[in-house]
């Protein structure tokens, strides 16, 4: 049997089709475009894109430039967190001892020699600060304050994911005034939260790097265990071969 074109069209056309209608009923349920006019002709510009576990959706310093819409998996927003040294921590020159006195040519060549001191570098780590579930549009109120670059790392936590993306400034375009102001108010209480989350995340840290860690006993090496069984060796043990013949005879 062959396929005509005519019926191949056909096939091609009703994919094509219900693939559309898929993405305007998605496009539908995002509650911040629902309202839009143009949902047809914004679902025939969504791009596609899939990651698995780990995948980086966007790293620090990507342009802001599209709408990431997560149709499916979990994504997490990461940001960078200064971790507090201990106040209770030892400065390097607390038991420094005191250098002899030299005289002014000495202290001269000593100075050229010696480098500047390195001032102690804050411990940074990335922690995950929201998720982005499904259903969720990221990255339009970064372009409607103006920001040029993306500050944090959008990770996929689950095995897989897909995410539609759309340019900002065509989606910017048909919102109004009132849209776009609640949409600025709603990302700074956002980022209001997210700054606290990083202090809290950051003292947190702080605090238990600053306890004190458990010390676990050194494991035993063979010739130690081997000490160990000649002390409480008996030569009536079953490990002997008196101490078997008499296990064996209370058996019997």
């Amino acid at each position: 049997a062959t396929l005509l074109r005519e019926d191949y069209k056909a096939i091609l056309h009703s994919q094509l089709s219900k693939l559309q209608q898929d993405r305007q009923s998605f496009l539908r349920s995002i509650p911040l475009l629902e309202s839009l006019p143009n949902i047809p002709n914004l679902a025939a510009l969504l791009q596609s894109r899939a990651f698995c576990r780990h995948g980086i959706l966007i790293n620090v310093g990507t342009p802001v430039m599209h709408i990431y819409l997560v149709s499916s998996g979990t994504f997490s927003v990461r940001g960078r967190i200064k971790v507090k040294a201990p106040k209770d921590r030892p400065s390097k020159t607390a038991n420094r001892p005191e250098e002899p006195r030299r005289r002014p040519s000495e202290v001269v060549h000593h100075q050229e020699k010696e480098r500047a001191p390195k001032s102690e570098k804050i411990p940074v780590s990335r922690t995950i600060l929201s998720l982005v579930l499904p259903g969720t549009a990221y990255g339009l109120s970064h372009f409607l304050k103006g920001d040029r670059e993306h500050l944090r790392q959008v990770i996929c936590e689950s095995s897989s994911g897909l995410v539609y993306t759309l340019f900002a400034k065509d989606v910017a375009a048909h919102l109004n005034q009132e849209e776009r102001s609640q949409v600025i108010a709603v990302a700074g209480v956002e980022e209001a939260f997210l700054k606290q989350r990083c202090m809290a995340v950051g003292q947190l840290h702080g605090s238990a790097n600053s306890a004190v860690k458990r010390v676990w006993p050194p494991e035993k090496t063979l010739l130690d265990k081997i000490r160990e069984f000649r002390d409480v060796f008996s030569a009536k043990s079953i490990y002997s071969p008196e101490g078997r013949l008499r296990a064996i005879g209370s058996a019997f």
